[in-house]
């Protein structure tokens, strides 16, 4: 009797293209965990708009239903203030403190770390930033058009040479959306590109570098500065401006992202929440701007900030992170470069354990605690593999047989 012949394959299941990663990166051919447990902190808003986190204050800032709340030192939030607009948060010094101003609509309240005062705010604009001891925001009205205080603090108006004054941005890139300094420059982060703005020295000497920097549409409130680079997501993915230039990251495959709502820099790593297609839920997606690696923290965020640790703000309350938990990854589609049937042999981990699931989309082998070789015999055209686990491996490797004439 003759049997039919067969071909061993054998596939490095980590470099398969489409996989997920939820706390954990991979480096030639190694799973390495980068997970989070989260810890909630007490008194937290539900459905926090916006956050921020105070160096100066030594608090945790959050906006939800009109009202701002603060945590000291991220272990309670307690109501302080209504506010009536979308805040935006600064660190200056006043007075010889440095203080905290959050700004929102047509008042602002100063936090000096013990009490807080609220006051007055004419100045009409929102998306608020400082660079060179002068406030720069956006028209509330007219949204294009970019605004800077004087010198003498953020309710100085007075327009002249060396005083108060404002610039039209060029091209059509629609509406600004958020106002960011990163490295040398003011950036304005607008609907459909980037003008970056060059504001040092006078008034008279501000103006527009290089204004025309198109991008894919860009959503509001995801524009980071990392290392003197803008990171900002788009309908079509993470992308970077450098200062002359806009490049692509990564695109975004799977769906790795749907209408990301709130980005931070926690590190040095863009961290940027909202609907994961892959996943099928909201969740955060961590890029490391140092290494390139991105994988999921999976917590359904709708706004972050960061102080020793990510916070993330759900639609049930906040937590913040702490080191720890398990990791899972998904491997992309494996058919071990074969369109025929075969049988995926087993699967072999090197240098840790982990819990492994194989299906063919029809039938699954659970194994647990798998370190070094282990048995499956699955038949399919194609598999999929996910490992759970808290060690880092050193390789994943699986093996098929492919059988002709059958």
């Amino acid at each position: 009797m003759k049997y039919p012949e067969t071909s061993k394959k054998e596939v490095d299941v980590t470099g398969i293209s489409g996989a997920v990663k939820i706390g954990c990166r991979t480096d030639k051919g190694m799973i390495i965990p980068q997970a989070f447990k989260f810890r909630a902190i007490e008194g937290a808003p539900e459905n926090v708009l916006w956050a921020d986190y105070s160096v100066s204050a030594e608090s945790c800032f959050a906006m939800s239903d009109g009202t701002l709340y603060a945590a000291p030192l991220c272990k309670k939030f307690v109501a302080v203030t209504e506010v009536d607009g979308e805040p935006f948060m600064l660190e200056e010094y006043d007075g010889g403190r440095r203080k905290t101003f959050i700004v929102s609509g047509e008042k602002y309240a100063v936090f000096d770390g013990e009490t807080h005062s609220v006051n007055a705010f004419r100045c009409g604009i929102y998306a608020g930033v400082t660079k060179c001891g002068r406030l720069f925001g956006v028209d509330s009205e007219d949204k294009t058009l970019v605004r800077w205080t004087g010198t003498d603090g953020i309710n100085d108006l007075k327009e002249s040479i060396e005083g108060a004054g404002w610039m039209r941005l060029e091209g059509a890139f629609g509406n600004v959306l958020n106002l960011v300094v990163a490295g040398d420059y003011l950036v304005a982060v607008r609907e459909y590109g980037l003008t970056a703005i060059s504001a040092f020295g006078a008034p008279e000497n501000f103006r527009q570098i290089n204004a025309v920097h198109k991008a894919p549409r860009i959503f509001k409130n995801t524009a980071v500065a990392i290392n003197g680079k803008l990171y900002f997501y788009t309908v079509k993915g993470l992308y970077c401006f450098d200062g002359n230039k806009i490049a692509e990251v990564f695109a975004d495959r799977r769906g790795m992202l749907n209408t990301p709502t709130y980005a931070v820099a926690y590190g040095q790593n863009y961290c940027v929440c909202g609907f994961s297609a892959a996943l099928g839920r909201e969740a955060v997606l961590i890029y490391e701007t140092l290494g390139g690696a991105a994988y999921f923290a999976d917590i359904p965020a709708k706004t972050l900030c960061a102080h020793n640790g990510l916070i993330a703000f759900t639609a049930a309350g906040a937590y913040i992170s702490e080191a720890g938990g398990e990791y899972t990854f998904e491997s992309g589609e494996i058919n071990f470069g074969d369109a025929r049937k075969k049988t995926l042999t087993g699967i072999e981990i090197l240098g840790g354990a982990a819990d492994v699931e194989v299906t063919n989309g029809v039938v699954s082998r659970i194994l647990g605690g798998v370190n070094g070789f282990a048995r499956v015999n699955l038949r399919g055209n194609h598999f999929k593999i996910t490992l759970k686990g808290k060690e880092k491996l050193g390789a994943v490797k699986a093996f098929a047989e492919v059988g002709y004439g059958i």
